[in-house]
């Protein structure tokens, strides 16, 4: 069932080198645009009246629980961007994306004023961004983690 070989197995297995992530670049700028995102919620849930122009939200329990969401969706996004996991910060883009929308969509139907709208369409264009780049990001990374565990592969059967 096994071919048996008459080469000595090392005793101590080799170490396995580990693949370093690239797009550093994409991981930082997810991580800096989550926080222009926190802070716009900051400042909506503490001092609504400083933004109101810009958010045109009122003070009151839905524009709380939209700055909550800003607030969580951009610390999820601020700590997958910083420590790389992608998948992190592919969900929390996502769901910022969502948060935006809504927020664009509740403008819509109450007001339609243009800074608000420019403003919840810029959050949700943010998500889009991040979850674009780092999608795209994961992908070429497996690509690259499958050839160079195919070249090992590879290089071990010739071994033999």
């Amino acid at each position: 069932m096994f071919a048996k070989s008459k080469k000595i197995q090392p005793l101590i297995q080799q170490p396995t080198f580990q693949v370093a992530k690239q797009g550093g670049a994409v991981d930082h700028m997810a991580a800096a645009s989550a926080m222009l995102v926190a802070g716009l919620g900051l400042t909506q849930l503490f001092a609504p009246l400083l933004v109101n122009p810009m958010t045109g939200f009122e003070s009151g329990v839905a524009a709380e629980v939209i700055a909550l969401q800003w607030i969580v969706f951009s610390a999820l996004l601020f700590v997958g961007g910083l420590s790389k996991i992608r998948v992190l910060t592919i969900f929390a883009a996502e769901f910022l994306m969502l948060a935006g929308l809504t927020g664009l969509a509740a403008n819509l139907i109450h007001q339609g004023a243009m800074i608000p709208l420019l403003i919840h369409g810029a959050i949700a264009f943010t998500g889009l961004t991040n979850s674009g780049l780092a999608r795209l990001t994961d992908k070429a990374e497996l690509k690259r983690e499958l050839q160079i565990a195919k070249a090992s592969a590879g290089e071990a059967r010739k071994a033999d």
